[in-house]
């Protein structure tokens, strides 16, 4: 039993009940500690707040010392952030995502930073570049702005747009046009826009040294003879017709889209032999005749992408791919795409197989549209195209379960993992739409190949997509990464308008 002398301490350790004495005792230590307690919380208090002063006066001098603060020391450096700031496509050549009419900017980006303070502003005038990518009518009141964007950009390569508009008159009168045609020997990458193209460019000169992409897109006949030794990339719509005197000698890229009715296999064919250095051609065209049949062949020993669009707008005529095909030679190819836009029903065994036959070995996609007959004979040659990455493939007379199981055969009898085009990894879309359940053992059974499994299945509407998403036995191959994505056909009926660029005449207004 504890006594009323029991020390505080040892009475904790208990459960007995305290006495007067001690339940003094323990009141008074406990006001003793809680002042001292109140003591330490304010010093807490006065040392938190001290604290924070001390911080807020280190951070505002740390600033001096910040690597923000030593970038202004480095213009270029703060030139080169200025310039990636600016979203602009034309200055790498990229004019497909161009606006339907286009002028300079309300807002002129590299003009806007040159207005915030005057070390932006210093940097933005001795940075040529900024000032060298734009866009422009060929309207007088853009005067002022194209000169401006002359002058700042010094002698640095120009990348730009221009909209011509319908008035001839325009580009013999035109200070914006003047203005560029002094600093011709400066034109890099270049969109041109109106049904004046011809005018503009014989007016300016017939040489562009430095010249590396050309974008036509009008309504007017192209014979200007120009030379263009850097010239890598051409593209042409509208009434197409280029000069047998233009002399492009490294041209790479040549794209073709024929509004005009005017371009025939032959100048298809005259085009690829003129440009041997040709590693990628898109012809969509509407032809009146074929080709005669003392062409000559044509070898293009770099093409690796062919894209041939034949559409039909001539009675009487019956346009395909064949002539041209059989007079092309391209031992190194790796895409072929064609589009029929025709009604009648066309021999796959004399068009397509024949070319098929010449680059077999390098072929690595295979997208064919159209009304083909004899596809059976396709699905079988399949299995000699040993690369093959990429295949879409619409009929009216394919059998797209045939397709699958066919892709689901061996390639080698000795094995059972190595199936028919075993580096496919896209597929799609089809036409006809195969049945779900086989799409979908196609797709297992490619998870499986040895070579490699499917990475992306293209559907031909959002329904047949989402059916095949939904399906539960594909959610394994979808979590390992297989993509289910869309892509409509097109009415083989239209004309490919989609991709052409349309301008409104009246400036300023989108």
């Amino acid at each position: 039993m504890l006594t009323t002398e029991t020390p505080l301490e040892d009475l904790l350790l208990t459960n007995d009940v305290p006495t007067d004495i001690q339940r003094s005792s323990a009141q008074i230590f406990l006001e003793k500690n809680q002042s001292r307690l109140s003591e330490v919380d304010a010093d807490l208090t006065r040392l938190r707040l001290e604290r924070e002063a001390i911080s807020a006066y280190v951070q505002r001098y740390e600033v001096l010392l910040s690597s923000a603060r030593r970038v202004l020391n480095i213009p270029e450096l703060i030139g080169e952030i200025l310039h990636q700031c600016i979203p602009n496509t034309v200055a790498s050549g990229e004019f497909q995502h161009l606006p339907k009419l286009y002028c300079t900017d309300r807002l002129d980006i590299p003009l806007a930073l040159s207005h915030v303070c005057s070390i932006w502003r210093r940097v933005a005038l001795a940075t040529p570049k900024l000032w060298a990518a734009f866009t422009v009518t060929a309207h007088d009141r853009l005067t002022v702005l194209v000169n401006l964007r002359l002058s700042r950009s010094k002698s640095h390569p120009l990348s730009f747009g221009i909209h011509l508009g319908d008035i001839r008159s325009t580009i013999y009168d035109s200070p914006v046009v003047a203005a560029l045609s002094r600093n011709k020997i400066r034109w890099k990458n270049v969109f041109v826009n109106g049904s004046t193209i011809k005018d503009f460019l014989s007016y300016v000169s017939d040489t562009y040294p430095i010249l590396e992409t050309l974008h036509l897109c009008g309504t007017s006949l192209l014979e200007t003879h120009i030379f263009a030794p850097n010239l890598t990339q051409l593209e042409i719509r509208g009434r197409v017709l280029v000069s047998d005197k233009s002399s492009l000698p490294n041209l790479r890229e040549l794209i073709l889209h024929d509004e005009g009715l005017i371009t025939s296999l032959a100048c298809c064919l005259s085009m690829c032999r003129r440009y041997p250095t040709l590693e990628r051609a898109v012809f969509s065209i509407s032809p009146t005749a074929t080709l005669s049949s003392d062409e000559d062949i044509v070898l293009l020993p770099t093409l690796k992408d062919l894209h041939l669009s034949i559409i039909s707008r001539h009675d009487g005529v019956l346009p395909d791919a064949s002539p041209l095909l059989m007079k092309i030679r391209a031992p190194v190819l790796n895409k072929l795409n064609i589009e029929s836009k025709i009604r009648a029903t066309l021999s796959i065994r004399e068009i397509i197989l024949p070319f098929l036959k010449q680059s077999n070995d390098s072929l690595t996609a295979l997208h064919l549209e159209g009304g083909y007959s004899d596809m059976d004979s396709l699905v079988e040659f399949l299995e000699h195209l040993p690369h093959l990455q990429e295949l879409s493939l619409s009929s009216r007379h394919l059998n797209s379960d045939d397709l699958l199981t066919h892709l689901q055969k061996r390639a080698v009898k000795q094995t059972s993992t190595v199936l028919c085009a075993p580096e496919l990894v896209i597929i799609g879309p089809l036409r006809p739409n195969p049945t779900l359940a086989l799409m979908v053992d196609f797709i297992l059974s490619r998870s499986s190949n040895d070579a490699c499994s499917l990475r992306e299945v293209v559907m031909p509407s959002q329904e047949t997509a989402d059916d095949l998403r939904s399906h539960p036995g594909i959610s394994e191959c979808i979590t390992n990464g297989l993509r289910v994505l869309t892509r409509e056909f097109r009415s083989p009926s239209r004309f490919p308008n989609d991709q052409f660029l349309h301008f409104d005449v009246s400036v300023g207004k989108r």
